[in-house]
């Protein structure tokens, strides 16, 4: 059996912590001002809880949204499901639902509410670009985010964070700052357990160091959910480190 990465379900606790005190502080504050102190803290906490479990309900519906997938149609792409399908014998998970972005950019992405009910986009560049033995290695990374955890824990991050995508960068590093910055490196190292074949993720890798992906929808609070980040940052590692780390497995 591969093994399986833990997730990091503090950082999100911490960021659910922080989406209850805001409307906490805020009504509280209010509260001070007009004599309803507890009145204020109550109806803050309230709101506060009511978008966890919005964003929670919603989570898969929310990135596939903001990312403008489709449904993969079986018969149209049969490979993408028949490759899926493999994967998803050896590592031990129920199929989660297919799904395709239109653009030219390789790139793929996976977003869960629990293991058992979760989502594999994949953009048609990527379909188009990497030969079988090289999707399997990006899809196979793409179900061990979802075994872990990790693809539930990041997609609450991403939709939570969503309502400030305007702010852009600051959305991002918001973003990035309840996530764990060497998520992609540990899904690498899964790929290659779940095929055990290192040299298709490292082949993956290096033909996407060459080729474009960033989709031309890549909103600024899910750039960490892409297999290849829409937006990088100082401790995010370069395609470069990734395949380094992979060659010395």
């Amino acid at each position: 059996m591969p093994e399986v990465i833990e997730a990091h379900p503090s950082r999100v606790a911490s960021l659910y912590v922080a989406v209850v005190a805001v409307p906490t502080l805020v009504l509280g504050v209010i509260g001070v001002v007009t004599g309803l102190v507890w009145w204020g803290l109550l109806v803050g906490a309230s709101v506060g809880v009511v978008l966890i479990l919005r964003a929670r309900r919603d989570v898969e519906g929310a990135v596939l949204r903001a990312v403008g997938a489709r449904r993969a149609d079986e018969v149209d792409f049969r490979r993408y499901h028949n490759l899926v399908e493999g994967l998803c014998v050896t590592s031990g998970l129920p199929k989660p639902n297919l799904w395709i972005v239109d653009d030219q950019a390789a790139n793929a992405l996976a977003t869960a509410r629990t293991s058992q009910q979760s989502s594999v986009v994949v953009t048609t560049g990527l379909l188009e670009q990497l030969p079988r033995i090289e999707l399997e290695g990006v899809v196979a990374s793409l179900l061990g985010q979802i075994r872990s955890g990790d693809a539930a824990a990041a997609s609450a991050v991403a939709v939570l964070v969503a309502p400030l995508a305007p702010l852009g960068g600051a959305a991002t590093a918001l973003a990035r700052r309840f996530v764990d910055p060497g998520r992609q490196t540990r899904h690498d190292v899964a790929a290659c357990r779940i095929t055990r074949y290192p040299p298709g993720m490292i082949a993956a890798l290096d033909r996407l160091a060459r080729h474009d992906t960033r989709p031309q929808r890549h909103p600024a609070p899910l750039a960490h959910l892409w297999l290849i980040p829409t937006e990088s940052s100082s401790d995010t590692p370069t395609l470069d480190e990734r395949i380094a780390m992979l060659r010395e497995l």
